[in-house]
């Protein structure tokens, strides 16, 4: 029919980890980013490439991975208390979104990454906005909240773009305010600011901010010049580059002992 429908399958290992399983989740995500890949090379003979990741399923894999006795019991517990759904996923889950993918109704989906885990991506999103909300809280700073949401816990688009996380963090700050009043952390200063130390601070602003783009401009050029320097024999100069380093360094702590 001059098109066609691959539907790989995955794990949610290739796309958070999962701990004593490196080399599973290692295949995982090669197997996530060809298929990707496939997907943009083969989209111009209409074939759509797609993964469907399961989340904790209760296969014989999982059972042999857990182990019997307590010690499994325990983290089939714990699996079961992080799923919003309340439950192990079943190889039953699985069949129908694999079909969907399949069908002619997702003929214009391809390069997708879809997880059937029982909701564990909305369980992060609440560690995300509580971890938010209560920098957001102690600190009273909404906006520093936001930011460690974003640089700190937020690891993908939709994290930081989350609605639920700035409603939590707004709301913190709020709660904070109305609590404590407008506190600072860090306490208050009484010292007074004149005109002209205003003046200064601008002046001061103005050259910090010349110096930090001269800085920026010449990190871009050295990157740009070791790049080029190391495209001719990458393994020697790279070597080259790194024992110059490690000599500078030990040199400089010598001259520093010798100093004191």
């Amino acid at each position: 029919r001059g098109a066609g429908r691959v539907v790989n399958i995955a794990s949610d290992a290739a796309r958070v980890g999962s701990s004593g399983e490196a080399v599973y989740a290692y295949c995982k995500g090669g197997l996530v980013a060809f298929s990707k890949t496939m997907a943009r090379e083969l989209a111009r003979k209409r074939i759509n490439v797609n993964v469907v990741c399961p989340g904790p399923t209760d296969t014989a894999l999982f059972r042999d991975f857990a182990g019997e006795g307590e010690q499994g019991d325990k983290l089939r517990e714990a699996l079961v208390r992080a799923i919003p759904f309340g439950r192990l996923g079943q190889p039953e889950d699985l069949p129908g979104i694999v079909a969907f993918l399949a069908s002619d109704d997702a003929a214009f989906i391809t390069g997708q990454v879809i997880s059937v885990n029982g909701g564990m991506a909305q369980a992060q999103g609440l560690i995300l906005a509580g971890s938010a909300a209560g920098v957001a809280a102690a600190f009273n700073t909404p906006l520093a909240g936001i930011v460690f949401a974003i640089e700190e816990m937020g690891r993908t688009y939709q994290a930081r773009t989350n609605g639920l996380v700035l409603t939590a963090v707004i709301f913190a700050g709020l709660a904070s305010l109305g609590l404590l009043g407008n506190y600072t952390y860090f306490g208050v200063a009484n010292d007074s600011v004149s005109w002209d130390d205003w003046l200064l601070v601008i002046a001061c602003g103005v050259v910090g901010g010349a110096f930090g783009a001269l800085f920026s401009l010449l990190t871009l050029k050295a990157t740009r010049r070791i790049r080029r320097w190391n495209t001719l024999s990458p393994l020697r100069r790279t070597l080259l580059a790194a024992r110059s380093r490690a000599t500078a360094c030990a040199s400089s702590r010598v001259m520093m002992r010798w100093s004191s």
